[in-house]
């Protein structure tokens, strides 16, 4: 059996990722102008990439100390992955009639598409969910190269960061860079963040005495922490047609001008920032601590991660699953868009992970056992 711990940033993580394939999943709905689909996206824009990125400040310690550049590494291959994952995808489902499935015309459309540069891939350019993988690189090696710095003074740079890069509107989906200055605050808060001070860790009494639950009480405040989150749905789901477009501003990759604002967005990203900390903090004390049968997807996250878009492209546009869901089932959309991220969710778990500092691992391990003669 897992510790409490470790199952509860599992389950933490799995409804994340399980975040980011619904998102994805009703992303493609939201064209058909339903409020109810509109008020969930928003929703979950509220608080999953900056949690995901919080947590992955707060478990990047140990590469950050060891200056552990394969990471980095790794997360750029992650990126090139997904890059090639997109582009195969947007290459297959080109096609207009199913007829053509397998036939040699369309496969060749398909090789043709894969060799040429007029077929949307970007290597530079990235609207999609690879830009985390991207990020997190970024983040990684700007991190080490900072790690001995007095954390204030990085942590105050990182927000003034943030809250300029709106107004300068030639940022954007190139190399992420809008988002990459977004979101780098969220990480440091992260990585600056001891997780036995987290609430509903194991921690100790140490670490509740100087947390929110600590002062007062656990079950107090993850009682206000859920009317908050709550209140924060309920707004979304009925104000979805007015608060959608500020959907963007969360994502944080569109400059504050072509977001319809001035030099206020900084003001405003500010407090964006202090949102987010509630929410992160919200999430974390209300995720369940045991174990469930579900628990173990927590390991594989980064499968879902890397695959999930890959696979919804396929089920959506080369299976026509976009088409049954909408005009087939227009009452019952919304649920199987739910059966739909679940499912998502649980085959690409099955998937490869591509983890190169595992391989790396793997080979060094080998190679030790070789000069000592001992296996560990």
């Amino acid at each position: 059996m897992k510790s409490e711990r470790v199952a509860k940033w599992d389950n933490l993580k799995v409804i994340m990722i399980f975040c980011v394939v619904l998102g994805h999943t009703l992303y493609e709905f939201i064209g058909k102008g339903t409020g109810t689909a509109k008020g969930i996206y928003l929703f979950i824009y509220t608080f999953h990439m900056p949690v995901f990125i919080f947590l992955t400040g707060l478990f990047a310690k140990n590469t950050i100390a060891k200056k552990r550049y394969d990471r980095v590494v790794e997360y750029l291959f992650i990126y090139l992955i997904m890059k090639f994952l997109d582009h195969l995808g947007r290459c297959l489902t080109s096609r207009t009639r199913k007829a053509d499935f397998f036939s040699p015309v369309y496969l060749k459309e398909i090789k043709e598409g894969l060799l040429s540069a007029n077929k949307g891939f970007h290597l530079f350019w990235e609207d999609g969910p690879a830009w985390f993988a991207l990020a997190v690189a970024v983040f990684l090696f700007f991190t080490i190269q900072l790690r001995e710095l007095d954390a204030r003074i990085v942590m105050t740079a990182a927000v003034l960061l943030g809250c300029l890069a709106g107004l300068d509107n030639h940022l954007g989906d190139h190399l992420a860079s809008a988002r990459i200055c977004t979101f780098y605050p969220v990480f440091l808060m992260g990585y600056y963040t001891d997780p036995l001070k987290m609430d509903g860790g194991s921690g100790g009494t140490a670490g509740h005495s100087r947390s929110l639950a600590g002062r007062i009480g656990a079950g107090t405040a993850r009682i206000l922490f859920a009317l908050g989150l709550c209140l924060v749905f309920a707004i979304c789901l009925s104000g979805s047609e007015s608060l959608y477009p500020r959907v963007n501003f969360l994502k944080g990759k569109s400059d504050y001008a072509a977001l319809g604002l001035g030099v206020n967005g900084v003001f405003l990203r500010l407090v964006c920032y202090g949102f987010w900390i509630l929410m992160i903090y919200a999430i974390i004390s209300l995720c369940p601590r045991r174990e469930y049968f579900w628990t173990w997807l927590g390991e594989r996250t980064m499968s879902v991660f890397i695959w999930h878009k890959f696979i919804l492209t396929l089920v959506l546009k080369l299976f026509y699953g976009e088409y049954y869901i909408k005009y087939e089932m227009p009452h019952f959309y919304m649920f199987a868009a739910l059966c739909l991220a679940v499912m998502i969710t649980v085959i690409t778990a099955y998937l490869p992970g591509f983890r190169l500092s595992g391989w790396a691992g793997s080979a060094g391990k080998k190679k030790d056992e070789r000069r000592t003669g001992k296996k560990s």
